[in-house]
């Protein structure tokens, strides 16, 4: 049986793969901290996801520091986590057109 997160985290690829004019990647290398877990693109836009199991567990400093980054060069940074994903999804959908 699988973990909550692990299905929140296969149902939001699903999801984010039928958005338009998008591109994800799924990082997987647990070596580069403070990376966000999703890194796409949306219409041209640069886009970073950073998952978590709730919305109780909160990104590390270092984490928020990249998604800081990350939007102050333009890009959207966001926060999933299963409480918020229509949310999450509404947004990137809106930017798709």
């Amino acid at each position: 049986m699988k973990k909550p997160e692990t299905v929140f985290k296969e149902w939001l690829r699903v999801k984010l793969d039928e958005i338009p004019y998008s591109y994800w990647i799924k990082i997987s290398l647990p070596s580069i901290l403070g990376i966000p877990d999703i890194l796409g693109c949306v219409r041209g836009r640069f886009v970073a996801i950073e998952l978590k199991r709730s919305e109780k567990e909160k990104p590390s400093k270092l984490q928020l520091y990249n998604l800081d980054r990350i939007k102050a060069c333009g890009g959207i940074s966001l926060v999933a986590f299963p409480e918020n994903k229509e949310i999450v999804l509404d947004e990137l959908c809106r930017i798709s057109g």
